[in-house]
């Protein structure tokens, strides 16, 4: 047999895929954290690299203590932003990712509505928070805009994004 067995139960190991690419150093997370109002987005852009440098595979959540809307979207009218620092999940490995992740990015419209989702509730006198996550893992566009964004519908309501990708050369 070929590959690792267990050593109790004499059976076959494998580890996924996002395992095996956390363990090869390809993998990457980024979060932005930010307390936004009533109607007010929390975003973050996300350019895929260019397809001969790596492919990216990116998975998504977000995360609120109020009721909002969360999308993800395409090829948004989008641009600039403060950059994040993607961590690699391998943290033995250095070097940096290919793809480039900001926040707070300047868009006047969302682009290509890929997935939306709705978070929390808005029941008066209720705390409420809740979290959602993008379960489809996206192979992006060479050289490609994509936004996560969340739009609050209470106030003071604290975001979370977090990005998470691997990236195949």
């Amino acid at each position: 047999m070929a590959g690792r067995m267990d050593p109790v139960a004499g059976v076959p190991v494998d580890i996924d895929l996002v395992h095996t690419r956390i363990h090869k150093g390809d993998h990457w997370v980024a979060t932005h954290s930010v307390i936004v109002g009533t109607g007010t987005a929390a975003s973050v852009l996300i350019t895929a690299p260019v397809s001969t440098t790596a492919i990216m595979h990116f998975v998504y959540s977000v995360v609120s203590s109020n009721a909002g809307i969360a999308t993800f979207s395409e090829a948004p009218n989008a641009s600039g932003g403060t950059a994040i620092i993607a961590y690699n999940s391998s943290r033995d490995t250095s070097g940096s990712a290919n793809a480039i992740i900001t926040h707070s990015a300047t868009w006047l419209s969302s682009g290509t509505i890929l997935e939306n989702f709705t978070l929390g509730g808005a029941n008066a006198g209720t705390r409420v928070g809740d979290s959602g996550e993008g379960r489809v893992e996206w192979v992006l566009g060479s050289e490609k805009l994509y936004l996560v964004y969340f739009v609050a519908t209470n106030a003071t309501t604290t975001v979370d994004i977090n990005a998470y990708w691997y990236e195949v050369s």
